[in-house]
């Protein structure tokens, strides 16, 4: 009797597990596809945030680049025309494509010529001397000042502030340049910790540059995508494993709380089915 009992005990027992087993493998995986959306949808609203500063200082750029005002202004500094308030022309023009673009993180746009001891922003004009190896590339540069950027000694706040920078080439038929637009540092922190609040610890990275950053990673999960504006610029998000554990949902739970009392009710029928033999 007891031989017969437990091996009925033992076959219930044996599917039992089975079924378990496939029950929360089928959970793990699905959880395993969600949170790879939410991480995915995650990085989509970050770099398309980003994305909308990046195109509020392209804009700033290229309008300062095609200027007249500015472009007067490079004829000024080359001796071509007198310089009769232009400086203060191009601090108008500056402002004005700041104010235009309705960002109240955009902090100030600069505008530097190679071999010029000038640099002109919205507010003022400043002794600043770029160096002539500066790269010309646009690129993004997180928490720098200007003094960083180019090895100035400059105890202006607008030199000395760190901030989010957008650096572009300027180039005309009579100078040419670096075009700096200015964001407040902390900008991106606030909003990256808006979108990415329920997101668990994670770094978020412009290039190879960390952008925000929220707790401590020992071992993580690399996402990553392209700016829609700039191909050649990537971002990139660390999120820590541990974000990845399995939750247990009450559907794995109920499943199995029916699948135990099933597994429990065949207990007692081949306790039942036994005794008939014995």
């Amino acid at each position: 009797f007891k031989g017969l009992f437990f091996s009925y005990v033992i076959i219930i027992v044996a599917l039992f597990a089975v079924y378990t087993g496939i029950l929360y493998y089928e959970m793990r995986t699905v959880d395993e596809e969600r949170r790879e959306q939410y991480y995915t949808s995650g990085m989509d609203k970050m770099s398309n945030a980003a994305d909308a500063f990046i195109m509020d200082a392209m804009v700033v750029a290229s309008n300062l680049e095609g200027s007249n005002v500015l472009n007067t202004y490079a004829m000024a500094y080359k001796g071509i025309v007198p310089d009769t308030g232009l400086e203060s022309q191009v601090q108008d023009e500056i402002n004005g494509y700041i104010v235009s673009r309705y960002n109240v993180e955009l902090y100030d746009a600069v505008v530097f010529f190679d071999g010029s001891t000038k640099a002109v922003s919205s507010v003022g004009a400043y002794y600043a001397e770029i160096p002539s190896d500066f790269p010309r590339t646009k690129k993004i540069y997180v928490n720098a000042s200007l003094n960083d950027l180019f090895s100035l000694d400059n105890s202006e706040i607008l030199f000395d502030k760190k901030f989010l920078i957008y650096a572009q080439e300027y180039s005309s038929a009579y100078a040419e340049g670096v075009i700096c637009v200015l964001f407040d540092s902390g900008c991106m922190s606030s909003l990256m910790n808006e979108i990415l609040d329920e997101y668990g610890n994670v770094q978020v990275f412009i290039g190879d540059e960390c952008l925000y950053s929220r707790g401590d990673i020992d071992e993580g999960v690399w996402y990553e995508t392209k700016s829609s504006l700039e191909p050649d610029l990537t971002y990139r998000m660390l999120a820590d494993k541990r974000n990845f554990t399995v939750r247990i949902d009450s559907r794995f739970v109920i499943s199995v709380g029916i699948a135990g009392v099933l597994c429990v009710a065949f207990i007692f029928a081949a306790l039942y089915e036994a005794g008939k033999f014995y």
